[in-house]
């Protein structure tokens, strides 16, 4: 196999499969990309960890047709380094070594036989939905957040409900501690709704692939598999199976206190507040209290060995009745703010002990649910 092609085209190739390659597996095959050329002109990128997989194709000059796999980290790792100039892979199969070019540089990388490559999986069009990219993407990067990962022991947390219906897509997730609800009104075209259950990963790796633009994205669901096709690319992903949370249970049906803040100030002072909210243990809430009377919020943080911060909003018209203590994960608040986009937000909540939902004043296309950290105070208080 000889190919000639340009770096930036071949670089971007590889940093895209490269997400569904395994970072921990027995099986050194599944740690590389395999590469194909077809036809005169075409080079085609593929990689597996067997959960999902990556398959995209790019513009080459094809010299001598051939299959091979490189180490998928490596051959990234040098393509970001070199110089923008155009690229040229050769293999020598007796050797297994693969050479690559480019300027006055070289390389030689060892790879294993495209046959011990796992084939992915094959489109099955039983159920067929077409969606913007741009759509697609609204959907899944704000139901990404709320996601369980996946060492998670309840494999079904490590999922993202997909509920399609003629007229709308919805998506759920949950990590036991915080939900996230999106939807979006579109003509699917199915006649019955259906409930499917998308692995966290894969609808992680989907939203960083998917682009702010109106081109369509394909969504074709198997019997156990999905898979994703856009302009060059597939990206295909193994079902879960099991029952997923009744989110219509969790998601409290209404709210002693709706506070409308301005969504900017709030999200600039929880960012300089959670500097004093320092854990080493990355897992342990960065507590951020919130105590909201008189119509302003005041927002405090403290760690013992560093210091304190205080932060004072004023709230929007209609929230000067409210008076309530209640903390949060300063994290998972700001993760939500950051998936928001008006000026405006309310703040729903009604205890101290709890869950607030945070919304888009005037928007219910995406609902962001936090449970509360309790405060030891109340616990004492109550005792």
């Amino acid at each position: 196999m000889k190919v000639h092609c340009v770096k930036k085209e071949l670089e971007k190739g590889m940093l895209t499969v490269i997400r569904a390659v395994s970072l921990k597996t027995p099986l050194p095959i599944l740690g590389h990309v395999k590469i194909v050329t077809e036809g005169e002109d075409k080079l085609v990128l593929s990689a597996t960890d067997l959960d999902i997989g990556i398959e995209t194709s790019i513009k080459a000059t094809v010299f001598n047709g051939g299959s091979t796999t490189v180490p998928a980290r490596i051959i990234t790792e040098i393509l970001t380094q070199l110089p923008d100039k155009d690229i040229v892979l050769e293999i020598d199969e007796e050797k297994q070594i693969m050479h690559l070019r480019c300027g006055k540089s070289k390389y030689d990388m060892h790879t294993l036989p495209a046959e011990d490559f796992p084939i992915l999986p094959s489109p099955e069009e039983k159920k067929v939905i077409n969606i913007s990219q741009r759509d697609l993407k609204s959907i899944v990067k704000n139901v990404a957040i709320a996601a369980a990962s996946e060492e998670e022991t309840r494999t079904i947390l490590t999922g993202v409900l997909m509920t399609v219906e003629q007229e709308k897509i919805l998506m759920v997730s949950t990590d036991g501690r915080r939900l996230a609800k999106a939807d979006k009104k579109i003509e699917t075209g199915v006649r019955a709704p259906f409930n499917i259950i998308i692995p966290s990963r894969t609808v992680f790796e989907i939203s960083r692939i998917l682009q702010d633009v109106d081109e369509p994205v394909k969504i074709i669901i198997g019997e156990n598999q999905l898979f994703f096709i856009l302009d060059g690319l597939m990206m295909t992903s193994r079902l879960l199976e099991g029952q997923f949370p009744d989110y219509n249970q969790i998601i409290p049906k209404s709210f002693n206190h709706v506070i409308t803040i301005d969504r900017e100030k709030l999200i600039a002072s929880l960012k300089r507040a959670m500097i004093m909210a320092y854990e080493k243990d990355k897992d342990l809430p960065r507590l951020i209290k919130f105590k909201i009377e008189g119509g302003m919020m005041v927002i405090t943080s403290n760690t013992p060995e560093l210091g304190q911060a205080y932060e004072e909003i004023e709230l929007e018209e209609g929230s000067q009745d409210v008076s309530l203590m209640i903390a949060f994960n300063g994290r998972y608040i700001l993760e939500g703010l950051n998936n928001l986009v008006k000026d405006k937000i309310n703040l729903c909540i009604s205890t101290p002990i709890s869950p607030g939902l945070i919304k888009e004043e005037g928007n219910e296309d995406f609902t962001y649910l936090v449970m509360p950290v309790r405060l030891r105070e109340e616990v004492f208080q109550e005792a």
